[in-house]
């Protein structure tokens, strides 16, 4: 069974069209479909989501994942809506995964970018409470590149 799940990423509070990794030239979006938002806005972008039968949501905090203050009141906004969440915010400790889950995160998104974190990154899912776990999403290396190369 095919499963849905609504994207949202995040910069400076709004909700943008990532494209090509070029952060500078994301805009913000204006559309769900053939419906029309208030451009960037995140919260109404996700209750466009759920009202089409989306009933998850995977937001990317643009601004944690470079580095900057992560969108936490953006995030608990978007969680008040009632669906899971997935979250990608460059959580790399603990605390900062424990931290968005009480902002109503239900998974955590994390990238392993050296295959020799694999072990310590296992003991670190095991210290997150509850079913709501990490998830290692990526594992830099077997990705496959532009090229075509692993």
């Amino acid at each position: 069974m095919m499963q849905l799940v609504g994207v949202i990423d995040a910069k400076g509070g709004c909700a943008v069209h990532a494209r090509g990794g070029r952060r500078e030239a994301y805009a913000p979006v204006q559309r769900v479909g053939d419906t029309a938002i208030v451009p960037g806005d995140a919260v109404g972008l996700a209750c466009e989501y759920l009202r089409a039968g989306i009933d998850q949501l995977y937001v990317a905090d643009l601004d944690a994942i470079a580095g900057l203050t992560p969108q936490d009141d953006l995030l608990r906004r978007i969680a008040a809506l009632g669906a899971p969440i997935w979250v990608d915010a460059a959580i790399s400790s603990i605390l900062a995964a424990r931290r968005t889950l009480t902002l109503g995160a239900r998974t955590i998104v994390t990238l392993i970018e050296v295959t020799s974190q694999r072990r310590r990154h296992a003991e670190r899912r095991k210290q997150v409470p509850g079913d709501r776990r990490a998830l290692e999403a990526l594992w830099l290396g077997a990705v496959p590149q532009r090229d075509g190369a692993a």
